[in-house]
């Protein structure tokens, strides 16, 4: 989804063109981060997982989506200056926007994991209860 809306909307259809474009697609970004490190985080023990905070929880998931989107800035940059490429547009705005909406992102995704986190909580907590 995220090749399609980056390389066949955003390339060939030209909505790059559009200055929103690339802040939008970063912003989508840190959200998919922000699921994949849920994911990873889910991969857990049970009981690792349901002990973690949500405070935990939230922190790790921006970190992670953060740190997807520096990730992905260096590669813009290496990208730039080894192959000659204009990835970063007009350099370091385009940079910290860019870091900004992915952060941005994994904050609303974070949010919403930690529901999910929630919930799974409480519905251990009464699979416990109804095995006692």
């Amino acid at each position: 989804m995220f090749l399609f809306a980056s390389q066949y909307l955003g390339s060939i259809v030209g909505l790059y063109g559009n200055g929103w474009w690339d802040t939008f697609l970063h912003l989508l970004s840190g959200i998919f981060l922000a699921f994949l490190g849920f994911d990873f985080f889910s991969r857990l023990d049970e009981d690792i997982r349901t002990e973690i905070p949500k405070r935990f929880l939230f922190v790790y998931i921006v970190v992670f989506s953060m740190a997807g989107a520096a990730l992905w800035e260096m590669y813009e940059f290496t990208s730039d200056v080894v192959l000659n490429t204009t990835m970063q547009g007009n350099g370091n705005n385009d940079t910290m926007v860019d870091i900004i909406a992915g952060s941005l992102g994994g904050v609303l995704a974070a949010f919403f994991v930690v529901t999910l986190h929630q919930r799974e909580k409480a519905k251990q907590k009464r699979h416990m209860k109804k095995s006692s």
